[in-house]
């Protein structure tokens, strides 16, 4: 059986191309980045009888391979969809597209798909290689995500998608910072539709995009845990005046930002990086190597740009920051050189300004740990109240993965627990201390990466801590702040000096 493409198109950005290809017997959807070629496929149906086994090492090849008799709903072959009932549901990222008859979808490709994790298609029965089953709409959430889709496509195929959508964003904008002086276009009439809008505020400009909260950023759904306060964003610059004719360079830089997330299939997130070639230097002779995203600079203008999509369109400020910044973020962490700005007073802005570098400290007097805790200064009643309140609580306790200690939860080693915890580290130099959380939430706020973790009872925890090397418990029950307990008193409490 010859080959034969029955429906090809362009993601609707043009960053993709999805094909439903007749080919070797079988039905099978391909989806191909345009830069980068790499290709996903799925299965979508047997043209032919199918073969008593999966042959897997010709799916190993790249060859479109049917599915076995026992993996598919039709053992006997199907025959071609109707080609003029065919079309194309795209994802709102454009980096996932589903594949329908009428109103019938016949596969699902999403973004997230693997050779380990395929997608789904209609027609399969069991998990293969090259499809999983599409389950009951009602219990499948691509489905729902799908309906979106279509309701978010058929609105942008109307011609006064464009014009509502930026209306309704320039009265949010000027609410909060003014009016708009200039609209410039950055889209070259391809969709989705774009521009940077430059408002005059305080002593300065605000160059900002409008039209990149359209589509969701991709990837981020499956890489973040709360993914809804990033997948919408628009971006900002702000110019100092006496920086003007540096207007041209910044809105050209903010052009290509526009299109980042979804040419390099990323996403751009409060305290994320951007190596940038060509930033203006300023006339103290600060040169600039890349851009610091972030929410809140200095003095930020409140810009509440709501919803859209039931996603919250955030809004982030590009900060020009120099080589050696960058150091400070990656070697650190983004959140001390977002300090180290606001204590150096650079705001929102683009201004003539000195690079910020943390101060040298002086050499600290050599004192015993042991010294320091005897100090009169502790509260003693107040410690052994808290570890009286700790007895009857449910405590959550990350770990790493060595399996030491047997709980009733699972197994856990308390000695390696929690030593990458680089906040509390860098406040205590001491890796012997094990943080404790009063909530799962406040651990999932904690620890963004996720480690394992253990539910213990508080007065189960101090017992195990005793047999345990370890210095001092970190109590935390809220997120600014935790309260360190040194292990001596843990033992005072349950008498056991």
């Amino acid at each position: 059986m010859d080959s034969k493409i029955l429906l090809s198109e362009y993601s609707p950005n043009g960053t993709y191309f999805a094909v439903l290809e007749e080919d070797f017997g079988t039905l099978y959807l391909y989806l191909t980045h345009k830069d980068s070629m790499k290709t996903r496929s799925i299965w979508v149906r047997n043209l032919l009888p199918a073969p008593d086994t999966f042959n897997q090492e010709a799916f190993d090849k790249g060859l479109p391979v049917p599915l076995d008799t026992n993996s598919c709903d039709h053992p006997n072959g199907e025959p071609l969809p109707q080609q003029d009932k065919l079309s194309f549901l795209w994802f709102m990222e454009c980096n996932g597209v589903a594949v329908s008859e009428g109103n019938t979808i016949l596969a699902i490709l999403p973004p997230w798909a693997t050779l380990k994790k395929p997608g789904y298609a209609m027609a399969c029965t069991q998990p293969t290689p090259a499809a999983l089953p599409l389950e009951d709409k009602t219990n499948n959430p691509l489905y729902h995500y799908m309906l979106k889709a279509n309701v978010f496509w058929k609105e942008w195929d109307e011609d006064e998608a464009w014009p509502v959508f930026l209306d309704m964003m320039l009265v949010r904008m000027s609410s909060s910072i003014g009016p708009y002086s200039r609209l410039y276009p950055i889209d070259n009439d391809l969709w989705p539709p774009r521009c940077i809008v430059e408002t005059h505020y305080k002593n300065g400009c605000i160059f900002s995009t409008i039209g990149m909260s359209i589509l969701p950023q991709p990837n981020i759904s499956h890489e973040v845990e709360n993914p809804h306060y990033y997948k919408r964003i628009e971006l900002a610059f702000g110019l100092d005046y006496d920086l003007a004719k540096e207007k041209e360079t910044f809105i050209h830089i903010l052009h290509q930002l526009s299109e980042t997330p979804w040419h390099d299939n990323c996403w751009l997130g409060d305290g994320h990086i951007a190596f940038i070639d060509g930033l203006p230097s300023l006339p103290s002779g600060l040169t600039f190597k890349g851009l610091l995203f972030t929410e809140n600079p200095l003095h930020t203008p409140d810009i509440d740009l709501h919803a859209y999509y039931d996603d919250p369109v955030t809004f982030l400020w590009c900060i020009p920051i120099t080589e050696k910044e960058i150091g400070i973020a990656k070697d650190e962490s983004p959140s001390i050189l977002k300090d180290l700005l606001v204590k150096h007073h650079i705001d929102w802005k683009f201004q003539d300004r000195e690079e910020c570098l943390p101060k040298q400290s002086s050499p600290l007097k050599k004192v015993s740990i042991k010294k320091v805790l005897s100090k009169p200064t502790v509260d003693l009643d107040r410690i052994m109240s808290t570890l009286e309140t700790l007895v009857g609580m449910t405590l959550i306790v990350p770990v790493q993965q060595d399996t030491v200690i047997k709980t009733k939860a699972k197994k856990v080693n308390l000695n390696t627990a929690l030593t990458y915890n680089l906040r509390m580290i860098r406040n205590t130099k001491n890796e012997l201390a094990l943080p404790v959380f009063s909530s799962l939430d406040l651990f999932k706020h904690s620890f963004p990466n996720k480690p394992l973790y253990v539910m213990m009872n508080g007065l189960e925890m101090m017992l195990l801590l005793l047999k345990k090397e370890l210095d001092i418990l970190y109590l935390n029950f809220n997120t600014s702040k935790s309260q360190p307990i040194p292990v001596k008193y843990v033992k005072r409490y349950l008498n056991k000096e």
